[in-house]
């Protein structure tokens, strides 16, 4: 494998990872928007929200398994994660937790006292379903990918041992998240399905399907995504399959795009902007909330040009989170 290839494939998973940020900034802005006209909300078979969790997991277990197909030091591998979520973390939560003190010395009042290792743990938001604690940015979905971070050298030792293991536990879990009442959390943000997304992104990896420039993969995943998107199938049970397939075909059809249209300029965006789309994605609710609490309009061309604010409120917050951690940790480094 040439080291062009390499740098190839990573920058089709930059291009994913851009998209599904800014569809998710979109998503969360018509969540709260007044306007009369929604972008990227629902569709004939769930949401827009739903489809980019998916891409989002099936990116992470690519990205991941891109990096660590093979583990040699499982203690370097969690060092190396905690490096690239808890600083960045910390620096956006810990100001805001202590601005809301300041603000309101009540701002916590009835909350538990040990729910904030919840907090310190980055889990705050996907427990919050059941547990009210300290929960102030990022998404429910941090702490479900910290989750698949921890169990990810059991997974790839598991592939390793047998290829149908994970597919058959998959399996299994499904019908009892489907069929029980064992799991109370939404089936989409339930860990089995979450880890159904990161281990089929895992094989999109693995296999390299995706990473060719194919015409007929992108007419038939364009074609399925389609016809998922527009025609509703009826099923006994939520629709939490159907849209795990959207998901992964949008994922498909993201990498197929990138194949047919990419170019230096799209590779140097694409690379740019996909650095800054963790700390978007932990202030980005902040960030939205904070616009439209102050000005909410119904009307659509107005609430475009707020959507375009805080999009260039997003980047440039995340432009300066960005430098200001870099700066710390090469301080750390030389410390």
């Amino acid at each position: 494998m040439s080291n062009k290839k390499q740098k190839e494939r990573m920058i089709s998973l930059d291009f994913a990872r851009f998209i599904c940020a800014l569809i998710v900034v979109c998503f969360h802005f018509y969540c709260h928007s007044l306007s009369d006209f929604k972008l990227f909300q629902l569709n004939a078979n769930g949401s827009w929200g739903d489809i980019v969790n998916t891409l989002f997991f099936c990116l992470s277990g690519a990205v991941l398994y891109l990096n660590y197909s093979n583990i040699s030091s499982v203690k370097k591998f969690y060092i190396n994660r905690w490096k690239t979520i808890y600083p960045t973390f910390y620096f956006c939560y810990i100001p805001l937790f202590i601005l809301n003190l300041i603000k309101n010395s009540n701002a916590y009042a009835g909350i538990k006292h040990w729910t904030i290792i919840l907090s310190i743990l980055g889990l705050d938001g996907y427990f919050l379903y059941r547990i009210s604690d300290y929960y102030l940015i990022g998404e429910w979905f941090l702490g479900a990918i910290i989750i698949l971070y921890l169990i990810y050298p059991i997974i790839l030792w598991l592939m390793k041992k047998s290829k149908y293991i994970i597919p058959v536990l998959l399996i299994i879990g499904y019908i009892i998240m489907l069929y029980t009442n064992i799991f109370f959390i939404y089936p989409i943000k339930n860990l089995i399905a979450c880890l159904a997304s990161f281990y089929i992104g895992m094989l999109l990896m693995k296999y390299r399907l995706f990473f060719k420039k194919n015409i007929w993969i992108f007419i038939s995943s364009l074609t399925l995504f389609s016809l998922l998107y527009f025609v509703k199938i009826i099923i006994n049970n939520p629709n939490i399959i159907i849209q795990q397939i959207q998901g992964i075909l949008f994922f498909v059809l993201i990498v197929q795009v990138y194949e047919l249209i990419k170019n230096p300029i799209i590779d140097k965006v694409s690379l740019y902007l996909s650095r800054l789309s963790y700390p978007a994605f932990l202030i980005q609710h902040i960030v939205i909330l904070a616009v439209l609490n102050n000005y909410n309009p119904s009307n659509p061309y107005i609430s475009m040009g707020l959507l375009l604010l805080c999009i260039a409120i997003i980047i440039i917050s995340s432009i300066i989170i960005s430098k200001i951690m870099d700066m710390i940790l090469k301080i750390g480094k030389h410390a």
